[in-house]
């Protein structure tokens, strides 16, 4: 803004007055001003402006089509260039359990121990799991005993796999025949916590074993039905959806925090069921659960993504997630209310932005949609956790004591994801949300702050640069790790 004393203030806006307005005020009043500022003054401070303006467009621009194209090649190289050799994966699992591959077919691999010279054989069988698609090899004798399980490639969750692993999940199978039932709740028992890694590996194996027991025993095996599961979990969802959407429509202080409440029970504590970035992977790479046996894991994400895209309202966030209520406890508790400086806010959003980037970068060249989800719920929830996720955890709850939806703000990709969505909508339907949600209009602050809110403000400023740096790191060394 620039102020030219005549005799009246004449305020000469740059973004809302156009050059021709710029040159009439100055000429009818150029008699009149005083110092330096004249006509040309004004006239080249108005041409800067607009260059400024759009040096800055023309870096966006090229940052998105940067941003948008890489993301692009690392889908069509992760998809489509850098495919897993499962064959090649099973057979060097083979040669450590002292067996030589003697034959490969379709879906099938001929083996013999070195020892006993006993003939053996693998076959292959897929199914989706937590994480997307994952296939497995089942080794069977000649007399079509299973003797042990192969894991070749999966995308689940590192603690739901260890949890499985250690409390002897796959330690069922052996023994069985090929043409069992290889049924959850009727001969395999699942594990508390991982019960969809437990079901998919199930379905993994049966699909293996099945395929074993028709081609080379030519035995009759029948596939189980699936059925809609539809229980007290499910019926649960669906009424804290009900009560979500009530507070957001009906804008009920008590009805919101019912919601969050419900959600930090039965979609925190309960069923580990958290909206992360990994249930958008999986949209994005086709790696789809089967609707019937997974109504939560549908409903959750439906609603998550059809609220902002077609009604501009961010109901997962506002109302269902349940990490928000923890942060909501975390800052009533306190009674801290930090604000933040505009330039660090700037900053942070910029970094979230980029964390965004990266996390589907990860996503994408790996195809494994958990691999770049960074989110501390699980590990929150369940307690089971492993890595430097442990430590973005204390980093979150820590500002969120201090700092309003702290981790919401300044890491939380969900919201990111979701405020794109909800843009696109806008794009889309033609329908600009021109109210907001009153976020972005804070009231100035004030500069002057005691010692002890200056001192709270640094150390949650470090505490997000530390959680910054373990995110940033944890999706890097995920990249070295593929």
């Amino acid at each position: 803004m620039r102020e030219v004393n005549t005799s009246g203030m004449i305020v000469v806006q740059k973004n809302c007055l156009s050059s021709l307005a710029i040159f009439a005020i100055a000429c009818s009043e150029s008699s009149m001003l005083e110092g330096e500022f004249n006509i040309f003054n004004l006239l080249y401070m108005k041409s800067q402006d607009n260059t400024n303006l759009l040096r800055k467009g023309k870096l966006q621009m090229l940052l998105t089509f940067a941003a948008w194209g890489s993301l692009l090649a690392a889908y069509i190289f992760g998809s489509f260039i850098l495919q897993e050799d499962y064959s090649m994966l099973a057979e060097e699992q083979v040669v450590e359990r002292d067996y030589e591959v003697t034959g490969a077919g379709i879906n099938e691999m001929t083996i013999r121990h070195l020892e006993s010279g006993a003939e053996a054989k693998v076959a292959f069988g897929s199914a989706q799991g937590y994480g997307g698609d994952l296939i497995i090899g089942v080794l069977y004798d000649s007399a079509g005993i299973v003797t042990d399980i192969l894991l070749l490639v999966n995308r689940e969750t590192p603690s739901f796999l260890d949890k499985l692993d250690k409390k002897g999940f796959f330690m069922q199978f052996p023994g069985k025949a090929v043409n069992e039932p290889f049924q959850l709740e009727t001969d395999v028992d699942a594990i508390s916590g991982s019960t969809i890694s437990s079901a998919a590996f199930t379905n993994a194996i049966r699909s293996a074993s099945f395929q074993a027991a028709r081609k080379d025993f030519e035995l009759e095996v029948t596939e189980p039905p699936v059925h809609w599961k539809v229980g007290f979990d499910e019926m649960a969802i669906l009424v804290l959806i009900v009560i979500g959407i009530l507070a957001i429509y009906l804008k009920k202080k008590w009805l919101r925090y019912v919601s969050l409440g419900v959600s930090l029970v039965i979609v925190g504590f309960y069923l580990n069921a958290s909206v992360s970035i990994s249930h958008f992977a999986r949209l994005s790479l086709g790696f789809l659960p089967g609707l019937k046996e997974h109504l939560i894991w549908w409903g959750l994400i439906s609603v998550t993504l059809v609220f902002p895209f077609f009604l501009r309202k961010n109901l997962y966030c506002y109302a269902l997630c349940p990490f928000y209520a923890v942060q909501t406890i975390l800052i009533k508790i306190s009674g801290f209310r930090l604000k933040l400086t505009d330039s660090f806010l700037k900053i942070a959003k910029t970094a979230s932005q980029v964390l965004l980037w990266m996390a589907f970068m990860v996503i994408f060249i790996s195809a494994n949609p958990t691999l770049g989800s960074f989110e501390p719920f699980a590990y929150l929830f369940s307690l089971d956790g492993a890595g430097l996720q442990w430590y973005l955890l204390p980093a979150a709850l820590i500002g969120a004591v201090f700092v309003p939806d702290y981790y919401c703000r300044y890491f939380c990709p969900v919201g990111r994801a979701l405020q794109m969505v909800k843009r696109f909508g806008n794009k889309i339907l033609g329908k600009i949300h021109l109210s907001g949600s009153g976020q972005n209009h804070r009231k100035k602050q004030d500069t002057k702050l005691s010692p002890k809110k200056e001192i709270l403000k640094w150390l949650v400023r470090l505490v997000y640069l530390a959680g910054l740096a373990l995110v940033i790191t944890y999706l890097i060394f995920g990249l070295f790790t593929l």
